[in-house]
């Protein structure tokens, strides 16, 4: 064999190269030493088959992502209320791919349990929206509504006053948000709730401020409220294990059959008689007539920031006042500190002032 030529099988390999080699008919390399992603193998053929395995790899991962859902990794965001218990509720429903309005909602519902000082069935509230597809934002008003047989021109009672209860709303509210801007089911947001409720907690400071502040002297531990807050006929301190039991099992009713089971026309014939017998004007029809709000939002632009609030009669206008008087104030990082607080308290003074003002208007 001469240099430059075959061997029986095809070219020998780099010994034999000459500078026609190029020129020739046959393949630089032996068919059968063109293997896939062989050493010796040629650039082209590493390209494209690492290309397809790739390829391969991004399609499987997608379809696995398809079938199985989102990733098990917790979204970019944050949720904050006044018990750390309820914030990591707050983040378990956003993990599972929940909504702002279902992490609220979720949130609300074990500050029920764990605060009901703060927040319960007998509540009201409000609640703003944004929805950053739409670049809309609106204000849910589920606050207590006024019974019909309420008399205006009576002297308005006090707060311990029974006339000075409201028709709840709170219950009927989330489940209005819940029904636009929910994404997990309804009964899943009250499932970290009731299981709270069910193994028990341990009382915090500001539950034990509130039974202070009642005022209680003598129970008698046939109530409810008795046997849940002072059981033994003992109050509840900092650090006791109190569980609400029946509670969960209200959490339980309201998660499968809605707030209607809360409003429906059977719902606490008794306790709505015990209410009367305190002096409230709340008659059972003021339940199933009891709707939710929907009003627009009220907002101002502060640079190239735009502020949204609720309107009157909430405090948003007062808010977006004093946020302007302090803009106005030209307020900078050198300002003194006497100065910053001086006018702090004058653009509340002033916003209040007019907030007053708008409150004595007459709202339609």
């Amino acid at each position: 064999m001469t240099r430059g030529q075959n061997s029986a099988n095809g070219f020998s390999g780099g010994d034999y190269l000459t500078e026609d080699t190029v020129l020739r008919s046959y393949a630089l390399y032996p068919i059968k030493k063109r293997r896939c992603c062989h050493v010796d193998g040629d650039g082209f053929t590493i390209i494209s088959t690492c290309f397809f395995i790739l390829t391969a790899a991004i399609t499987v991962a997608l379809i696995i992502q398809i079938h199985y859902g989102n990733p098990e990794v917790t979204p970019h965001g944050a949720v904050a209320t006044d018990e750390e218990e309820c914030s990591r509720v707050g983040i378990t429903i956003m993990r599972d791919g929940g909504s702002a309005v279902d992490v609220s909602i979720a949130s609300i519902l074990c500050m029920a349990v764990v605060h009901p000082h703060t927040v319960g069935p007998g509540g009201s509230g409000v609640m703003l929206i944004h929805d950053h597809k739409s670049n809309t934002s609106t204000v849910l008003d589920f606050m207590s509504g006024v019974p019909h047989s309420h008399r205006p021109e009576e002297p308005q009672p006090q707060e311990t006053d029974g006339r000075s209860i409201g028709v709840p709303g709170l219950l009927r509210g989330l489940q209005y948000a819940h029904s636009k801007y929910g994404k997990l089911p309804w009964a899943k947001l009250f499932e970290p709730s009731i299981e709270i409720a069910m193994r028990g907690f341990n009382v915090s400071a500001q539950l034990e401020e509130a039974l202070k502040k009642s005022n209680i002297t003598k129970v008698d531990g046939v109530t409810p409220f008795d046997q849940t807050f002072f059981p033994k006929g003992i109050m509840l301190k900092k650090g006791s294990f109190m569980q609400r039991k029946e509670f969960a099992k209200f959490l339980g009713i309201v998660a499968t059959y809605g707030a209607d089971s809360f409003y429906a026309l059977e719902f606490g014939v008794e306790e709505i008689e015990a209410l009367q017998e305190k002096g409230s004007e709340i008659h059972v029809e003021d339940f199933e007539d009891y709707q939710v709000r929907e009003r627009p939002c009220i907002h101002i632009s502060v640079k190239n920031m735009s502020l949204y609030t609720a309107p009157a009669p909430f405090g948003g206008p007062q808010l977006l006042a004093a946020i302007q008087l302090l803009w106005n104030s030209k307020i900078t990082h050198h300002t003194a500190p006497f100065t910053l607080y001086h006018s702090f308290i004058e653009a509340i003074r002033r916003s209040y002032t007019g907030f007053i003002k708008l409150g004595m208007c007459p709202l339609l």
